[in-house]
């Protein structure tokens, strides 16, 4: 099912991006501090309490708690043990459950675009046409992953006498670390591409961008994936996303975010033998051939340095112009 059921990025036919009923849900999640969610459960004991102010306004506009080390332990701990009951799955109801993340993404499209514009700054429409859809589709497409990932067997000798066989696993529990640029694609990416391998998750989002990324914990949980599949924590990266870093029950580790910090990452788990992903900073270029249509480039380049503000990796932040046409 999940590798033909056709991807729709349009909201629900009772929705509008401004409809209050989107507002109302957005309003209500914010009426309360941004809790972490570990083990099927929102944690609700005392923490610190930071206030998340909207950049488009510098306006408060949220709080948010500040996990700790602990909670990062208690995270990794209900993820690995349901990496059992995740695995255990067989590859067609893993896949039928991350679709249903995808369908349920777009059937909250317009809350989820709301809490996106409010928490990041961005214009709505982008974080509609961009965030939230790409995000429904990524699930949908990733969760097709789940039944298409198998080993091989191939002769090792004259056919019939040695064969080998590969079987794929799962690596385990994967720390997703999100920067705050596109934090709800960012999580969406990373969680389902761990799911379809069989993994499960403790995702971290920017401390400063949480809303999506918490409310994506409620929608797997609301998609039938189980307890302690997906955790997200939240906090200081010096403290939760160090800590996820250095934890030894973490199997691999995907950032995305700065250079310098991803150099640390990168350093940090080569000691100890962890697997990672990093998705850092980027100089892209960008080429304008004599032969170009000067109509359709020129807003083209612009897009590409000025899309998000300028703030993504792939911004085009080089031009390189043929002479004839400088």
């Amino acid at each position: 099912m999940a590798d033909t059921t056709a991807v729709t990025s349009a909201p629900a036919a009772s929705s509008a991006p401004d409809s209050p009923l989107a507002a109302d849900r957005v309003d209500a999640f914010l009426d309360r501090p941004i809790q972490m969610i570990i083990d099927g459960e929102t944690v609700t004991d005392a923490r610190e309490i930071k206030d998340l102010i909207d950049p488009a306004n510098g306006e408060h506009f949220a709080q948010v708690v500040r996990g700790t080390v602990a909670d990062v332990d208690d995270a990794v701990r209900a993820a690995k043990r349901a990496g059992a009951v995740w695995r255990g799955m067989t590859p067609a109801q893993r896949a039928e459950r991350i679709h249903r993340l995808g369908t349920l993404i777009q059937e909250n499209a317009d809350e989820l675009a709301l809490l996106e514009s409010r928490n990041t700054g961005k214009p709505l429409s982008q974080a509609r046409m961009f965030d939230v859809a790409h995000a429904a589709e990524t699930a949908i497409a990733n969760s097709g992953w789940a039944t298409r990932i198998g080993g091989n067997t191939r002769d090792m000798s004259r056919p019939g006498n040695w064969q080998a066989m590969t079987i794929r696993q799962p690596l385990g529990v994967v720390g997703a670390i999100v920067p705050w640029n596109a934090p709800l694609p960012m999580a969406v990416n990373k969680t389902t591409a761990a799911l379809a391998a069989g993994c499960t998750v403790v995702l971290k989002p920017a401390e400063i961008t949480p809303a999506t990324t918490v409310r994506l914990g409620e929608l797997a949980l609301e998609a039938g994936i189980p307890n302690g599949v997906v955790n997200v924590v939240l906090g200081q990266g010096s403290v939760v996303g160090n800590a996820m870093v250095a934890h030894p029950d973490v199997a691999m580790i995907s950032f995305t975010g700065s250079t310098e910090v991803g150099l640390g990452i990168g350093q940090a788990c080569a000691a100890t033998m962890k697997k990672y992903s990093l998705e850092l900073g980027g100089k892209s270029p960008v080429i304008v051939f004599p032969d170009a249509n000067l109509e359709k480039a020129v807003p083209a380049v612009a897009m590409g340095i000025f899309g998000n503000s300028g703030q993504v990796c792939a911004a085009g932040s080089r031009l390189f112009v043929h002479e004839d046409i400088h």
